[in-house]
């Protein structure tokens, strides 16, 4: 018991990591190539993470990350929390993802695709940002809730003060999202559930101090990390405040998930009309060998699956030969981005996905997409585009954790 109690006085210490290596290639028509330029077929490591974490006299968990592709080298999670605190229950302070959204809170480990859908942090909104977080579990760990206060600059991550002239005097953004289980199989621990959530969010815009204007803009790819921005409004200088609302929900039935998100972005703007901009993505996917997404019920988001049989191909004793199969994922998503509001023409994207996993172990997983998308509706040179720019794109990815 002694020892015990010595030893939690000493910080424990974890080493994780993972490895994601992606390949893109890409076809397009002739619109496409005219308004988004030429998209060229590449291999990167999508994400190399190395992390250090533990806990440490019993209340805090801490955590640090950093993603060591050499292209972008920098933090991701980096905080440390306090947990079974009265009332407020855990309180986390660093930098971290904002609470919005179910994709974004969900880990990019656990995607059903190899990229998150259009949604995923436009503007800034629901990416890592250097904050304080309250978060908690009610209702027999039914509902989720968090709530937190962050030091942001849309469209810069990670957030620095002061930079190229713009000034931190107005850089704070307040975010929310509550989560809530109105049916889950106790029974088979999860094997059906349907899950509803929302988000929220606000946050002025730091000015520049030059000028005396702000920035803000909306950009997205198609749902491919190599594929070039194809929709955008541009800067839009005299916006002074943005607001978001985000509406979640996903059911699982045995093998079978359906997953949804809506989000309305709302961008001030002090001298012209303020557009409110959408979109959204619904999906589902089916996994061939039995097996369901598992729900973690701490933080409202999906967790990480175990085959029921890993792979293996082996020899046995009487020289005949013995397979395991692994876990056999299938899934389509369609998503949508309307860019288009208050004579903004920024453009609408549709996205088609069919998507094929493998999961070995519940460490290691191969994935497959083809990714159709569609542009209308875009100014280019101030010119409407009236035409259809299409755009396909196959990715594999070969993923392992540790």
């Amino acid at each position: 018991a002694a020892a015990k109690a010595a030893a939690d006085l000493v910080p424990s210490v974890k080493v994780s990591g993972r490895v994601q290596w992606d390949t893109d290639t890409f076809g397009q028509n002739d619109n496409s190539l005219a308004t988004a330029g030429d998209a060229l077929t590449g291999s990167e490591f999508r994400r190399l993470y190395l992390a250090a974490s533990g806990s440490m006299f019993k209340v805090f968990d801490y955590k640090a990350e950093v993603d060591l592709v050499p292209a972008h080298v920098s933090w991701k999670d980096v905080y440390i929390e306090a947990h079974d605190l009265p009332v407020a229950q855990n309180i986390l302070i660093g930098h971290f993802y904002t609470p919005f959204g179910l994709e974004t809170e969900n880990g990019d480990l656990n995607l059903t695709f190899i990229e998150r859908s259009v949604l995923d942090s436009l503007g800034g909104i629901g990416s890592r940002h250097a904050g304080i977080r309250m978060s908690g579990r009610s209702f027999e760990d039914r509902a989720w809730w968090g709530i937190g206060v962050y030091a942001t600059q849309k469209n810069e991550a990670p957030p620095t003060f002061p930079v190229s002239g713009f000034d931190d005097n107005a850089g704070t953004s307040i975010y929310g999202r509550t989560a809530f289980l109105p049916w889950y199989d106790e029974a088979t621990n999860g094997r059906g559930l349907w899950h509803v959530g929302v988000s929220g969010e606000y946050g002025k815009i730091p000015t520049i101090r030059t000028a005396g204007t702000t920035r803000f803009s909306l950009s997205d790819k198609p749902e491919a990390d190599l594929a070039p921005v194809v929709v955008t409004t541009g800067d839009l200088p005299d916006a002074d405040a943005v607001s978001a609302l985000n509406t979640e929900t996903a059911l699982v039935y045995g093998p079978l998930s359906i997953q949804a998100e809506y989000e309305w972005i709302h961008a001030h703007r002090t001298t012209t009309a303020s557009p409110t901009f959408d979109g959204g993505y619904v999906y589902c996917s089916y996994f061939l060998t039995g097996e369901n997404r598992v729900y973690d019920k701490t933080r409202g988001v999906f967790g990480r699956v175990s085959p029921n049989e890993n792979f293996f191909r082996v020899r046995d004793e009487d020289c005949c030969i013995q397979t395991g199969m692994g876990a056999w994922e299938v899934g389509y998503r369609c998503s949508y981005l309307n860019l288009n509001d208050s004579g903004i023409q920024g453009g609408r994207l549709v996205d088609h996905t069919i998507g094929l996993n493998w999961y070995q172990t519940p460490y290691c997983k191969m994935m497959f997409d083809l990714v159709h998308s569609d542009v209308t509706d875009i100014k280019k040179g101030g010119v409407l585009n009236t035409g259809i720019s299409s755009m396909n794109a196959f990715l594999t990815r070969v993923q392992f954790d540790f």
